[in-house]
C-alpha cells in the first residue's frame, strides 16, 4: 500500500470529481483513477459510488474515512519527529505555506527570485494551521508563509525567537454564480445558501471573524477544506463564498462569478512571512529579509 493512495482517497472525498482531485493531485486522470482503484482493491471495498455526479463516498468509504486522516496525521508527527537535517542539502530553503497561497501567491512572489543556486521547496498541508506552527517552531520548516490570524499570532506569541514581516495583502470576497445574481440579495432574501471551509483553516478563520453578526442571514449548505471545492460549488449556482480574489479572479472577470454586494462584506487580509532567528540558515536569512522589503 502506498501512502500516496491515501492522500489521493481525501482528495477525492474534498472534491468529488475524478478530474479536479487528479489536477489538485499533480497527476493524469487516468494515473490517478488507476490510484484509487488499487487502493480499493488493497482494502477489498468500493470506495466510491462512480454513477452519481457528483460521486459519493459508499459506506465502507465514510468508515474508511478517520483511518486515513489519522494515518496522514500520523505521517506528518513522524515527519515532525524526524526533521531534515540542516545542510544535507545546500542553500535549501523550505517553506511551508497554504494550498491557495502556493498555487497563486507564491509563483507571483518569486517572480524575481533568482534560483541560481538556491533549492526552493514549497509544500502544504490539510491538517491545520497547528502543523505549521509546530513546523516553524522546531525548524523543520525554514519560513512560513501564510495569512495573518489571531490564533496563528496567539500560539506563537510566547516564542520569542519567531519573527514575522507583512508581505502582501489580499481581499477575501464573498462570490456567487452570476445566474443567482437576480435571486440572492443581500437587503431582500431572507437566508443566503453559503458555502465555507472547514473550522480550523486559515481563511475559515478570517471569514467567521467577520460574518458571525450575520448568522442569523447566512444558512451553511456546503463545507469543504479546500478553496477551490468552493470555487467550483458556487459556479454551479450552489450559493456564497469567501474565498481569496486570487482564487476567483478568471471567474470574475470572464462573469462566470459575481461579488455579492451588502455592507462592508469583502474582508483584506494580511500575508506574513514567519522565520525562527534561533534555527535560520545564511541563505534562509537573507531570503527573509529581501520578503520585508516587498511591502
Amino acid at each position: 500500500m502506498d501512502v500516496r493512495w491515501i492522500e489521493d482517497f481525501l482528495s477525492l472525498v474534498e472534491t468529488r470529481n475524478f478530474s479536479l482531485a487528479a489536477e489538485k493531485r499533480c497527476v493524469t486522470q487516468s494515473a490517478y483513477s488507476k490510484r484509487i482503484r488499487a487502493l480499493e482493491n488493497w482494502l477489498g471495498v468500493e470506495l466510491f459510488d462512480r454513477s452519481t455526479l457528483p460521486i459519493r463516498v459508499t459506506d465502507r468509504g465514510q468508515e474508511f474515512l478517520p483511518y486515513a486522516e489519522e494515518l496522514i496525521a500520523g505521517v506528518s508527527r513522524i515527519h515532525q519527529a524526524f526533521p531534515t537535517q540542516k545542510g544535507t542539502v545546500k542553500n535549501e530553503i523550505r517553506i511551508a505555506t497554504l494550498h491557495a497561497l502556493m498555487l497563486h501567491f507564491m509563483p507571483q512572489l518569486l517572480g524575481d527570485f533568482d534560483f541560481k543556486g538556491t533549492k526552493l521547496v514549497v509544500s502544504s498541508n490539510l491538517v491545520g494551521f497547528d502543523t505549521y506552527v509546530t513546523d516553524i517552531v522546531s525548524g523543520n520548516s525554514d519560513l512560513l508563509i501564510c495569512y495573518e490570524i489571531p490564533q496563528l499570532e496567539e500560539k506563537l506569541k510566547n516564542h520569542f525567537a519567531i519573527e514575522n514581516a507583512v508581505i502582501g495583502t489580499e481581499d477575501i470576497v464573498p462570490v456567487m454564480a452570476t445566474e443567482l445574481k437576480n435571486t440572492v440579495s443581500w437587503e431582500t432574501s431572507s437566508k443566503i445558501p453559503c458555502l465555507v471551509l472547514t473550522h480550523g483553516s486559515f481563511i475559515a478563520a478570517i471569514v467567521e471573524q467577520k460574518i458571525s453578526r450575520f448568522r442569523d442571514k447566512l444558512e451553511t449548505v456546503y463545507e469543504a477544506n479546500m478553496s477551490e471545492s468552493l470555487l467550483h460549488m458556487a459556479k454551479q449556482g450552489r450559493g456564497v463564498a469567501w474565498l481569496p480574489r486570487s482564487v476567483c479572479e478568471k471567474d470574475l472577470k470572464k462573469r462566470n462569478l459575481v461579488i455579492l454586494k451588502g455592507p462592508s462584506l469583502t474582508i483584506e487580509a494580511s500575508i506574513k512571512a514567519y522565520i525562527s532567528r534561533q534555527k535560520a540558515t545564511p541563505i534562509t536569512s537573507a531570503f527573509f529579509r529581501s520578503l520585508q522589503g516587498l511591502h
